[in-house]
């Protein structure tokens, strides 16, 4: 990994410019001055998400850009064109899977490179903690546990991802060793790649010591638990200074419900289905107001959902990109044919069940197009709204990256691979608590063994998540081929030519 050794001799930190962070540091940010103080850490812990939120990550390639393409959810690259983007010659050789093409392989290595730049930042903030005192934080030694466990957890994230592009899933795992895991500063080179059992291994510990440490904090007392309502986790309550606003939007950060999730995601992904139904039902269930047994997440009424695209009132955690809208037009224009089109085949938009007919992702977070001679859907779900609605304005600029859906899709995959099925605490019982969730009526989902559960499993993530990333690992984990002439092997993304990990 000789590229990131050049990179970390400073750490490069630019602030989010957004409604949640006012605070903004220095562009590059020599280490020694950084940890000086409480707001350097401060200032360092928001330089992950930002970084996180690039075009290279979340901010494209690992939503609605790269993956997206890899799980064929958009018409066919021969007839998509993105100007000034990421052109046809860059994103149709994915629809094949062929990861040789010269633009393909600058992709990966921006994924690649981002991605343990971003970990070799968390290790230096989780490097440098360590010799804080406690008295130095306005929360204490809460806060400083908070900042750690951040930390953590947005290594093992990342880490999880990089494992589920670059080597097979568990499911097909062969035991030989595929990518690195990072867990120093400065990094030097001479890591090893690992195998796929120990990523996972490393990846499940950090996020149990992750979830321990921000629990500390987020769990402490009943103002800071009302933080993770699915109003207050994504305003500024207090209204207060730069320094109050950090404690704040916790739907932004990886609070204690996010990292339960992204714990109960991780075991789901390795296979151990009763550890990853435990948190993901913690997750789901999680209670901000224990006097009234208030759930922190929910699904949104009919009512909110139209000024609201990303569904805020059941998001864990996001990202927050100030140019969302902007990044995203190129992929959902209207004035010409210069934009990836949903497929309506592949998503099952088409000639949907009358039980299906108010879907709320649906009716609002597409289009019906009929430019191309195959239909398809022109994707709405990161434009900005013509409305001057509250929600519409709040939520322009979220990046999502874990729901409650999810935690019932897990719920469900755990039952299904105990052979229960049912509909009243089975697999078909969580795949409708979603339908519902989404304007669905319940109904039957002829549910009787694992192939009947994994073909409605894969439908069901097709229209959750379309443009957010997750269909490609769905797929993967079960080593179920995306397309007929998918081979196997194609799961596993080359690691980039320029990379030399010893």
């Amino acid at each position: 990994m000789k590229k990131l050794i050049t990179i970390l001799a400073v750490l490069t930190l630019t602030a989010t410019s957004c409604s949640w962070l006012d605070i903004t540091p220095e562009d590059t940010v020599i280490e020694e001055e950084l940890f000086e103080e409480a707001d350097g850490f401060h200032n360092a812990i928001n330089g992950l998400y930002n970084t996180m939120s690039g075009s290279d990550l979340y901010g494209r390639e690992l939503s609605y850009g790269f993956v997206e393409v890899l799980a064929q959810n958009y018409v066919d690259g021969s007839k998509a064109y993105i100007k000034g983007l990421a052109s046809y010659s860059d994103y149709y050789p994915l629809f094949k899977f062929d990861y040789t093409k010269e633009g393909v392989q600058q992709i990966v290595e921006g994924i690649w490179k981002q991605a343990y730049f971003t970990i070799a930042n968390a290790n230096n903030i989780i490097k440098n903690i360590e010799s804080m005192a406690p008295g130095e934080f306005r929360d204490g030694q809460e806060e400083k546990n908070l900042i750690k466990g951040e930390a953590l957890a947005v290594r093992a994230m990342l880490h999880l991802d990089l494992l589920r592009l670059f080597a097979p899933a568990p499911i097909a795992d062969d035991g030989k060793p595929y990518i690195p895991y990072l867990e120093d500063f400065p990094y030097y080179g001479g890591h090893a790649k690992e195998s796929v059992e120990s990523v996972m291994t490393k990846i499940v510990r950090d996020l149990k010591e992750a979830k321990e440490l921000i629990a500390s904090y987020d769990t402490e007392d009943a103002d800071r638990l009302s933080q993770l309502s699915s109003y207050n986790r994504f305003q500024l309550q207090t209204g207060g200074t730069n320094a109050v606003a950090f404690y704040e939007y916790r739907g932004y950060r990886i609070n204690v419900i996010a990292v339960t999730g992204l714990l109960a995601r991780a075991y789901d992904y390795w296979g151990r289905h009763a550890e990853a139904f435990e948190q993901a039902k913690e997750a789901a269930d999680f209670v901000y107001n224990k006097e009234d047994g208030l759930k922190a997440l929910i699904y949104s009424n009919d009512s909110k959902t139209q000024f609201d695209r990303k569904f805020s009132s059941d998001l864990m955690f996001c990202l927050s990109d100030i140019k969302m809208t902007e990044n995203y037009q190129p992929f959902s224009v209207s004035t010409s044919n210069d934009y990836l089109n949903m497929d309506a085949k592949v998503i099952k938009f088409e000639g949907v069940p009358e039980a299906d007919a108010g879907d709320n992702r649906l009716r609002y977070l597409v289009e019906r197009n009929e430019k191309w001679k195959q239909v398809g859907f022109r994707p709405l779900k990161y434009l900005k709204l013509e409305s001057g609605n509250e929600s519409s304005n709040m939520v322009a600029d979220m990046l999502p990256i874990i729901r409650l859906s999810e935690m019932h899709l897990i719920m469900a995959e755990a039952k299904a691979s105990e052979g229960n099925y049912s509909a009243t605490d089975g697999a078909n019982y969580y795949l409708n608590l979603i339908r519902e969730g989404r304007n669905c009526k319940k109904m039957d989902l002829g549910i009787t063994d694992m192939d009947s559960f994994k073909k409605q499993l894969f439908m069901e993530v097709r229209k959750e998540y379309f443009n957010e990333g997750h269909t490609f690992y769905y797929f993967k984990k079960y080593n179920e081929p995306i397309t007929a002439k998918m081979l196997p092997e194609s799961f596993v993304i080359p690691t980039p030519q320029s990379e030399n990990i010893n």
